[in-house]
């Protein structure tokens, strides 16, 4: 067993702030501007229009109703062919073609199957 000590360089994210209107990391402010940015991204109602409304599950199922998603895909999870769904059921509802399963498409979503 060796009892050396090993030094190891400063870490630039481990540095206190020089100035006071600084985070006192680098990465520390990364949450802060990253929310900003998506704000900025995404305009109008931020939550309604990225968040889907419904679960995958049922989606898939109304989506499978709705035959644009193959009667076999049951994942219940928000994949690739279930947004590739979503989106075919948004183009052919002439509604803004996202792939998300926003408050919009899951009413059309809905009303179909009715």
């Amino acid at each position: 067993m060796s009892t050396s000590t090993h030094h190891r360089p400063p870490r630039p994210w481990a540095t206190p702030a020089t100035d006071a209107g600084r985070p006192a990391t680098p990465l520390a402010g990364i949450g802060v501007a990253l929310r900003a940015l998506g704000a900025a991204l995404v305009p109008g109602r931020a939550a309604e229009d990225v968040v889907p409304a419904v679960r995958a599950a049922d989606a898939q199922a109304l989506l499978r109703r709705a035959r644009v998603l193959d009667a076999r895909h049951r994942t219940a999870r928000w994949d690739r062919p279930t947004t590739d769904a979503v989106a075919a059921f948004q183009r052919a509802r002439h509604v803004p073609v996202t792939g998300i399963a926003d408050r919009r498409t899951a009413d059309l979503l809905l009303a179909q199957a009715a």
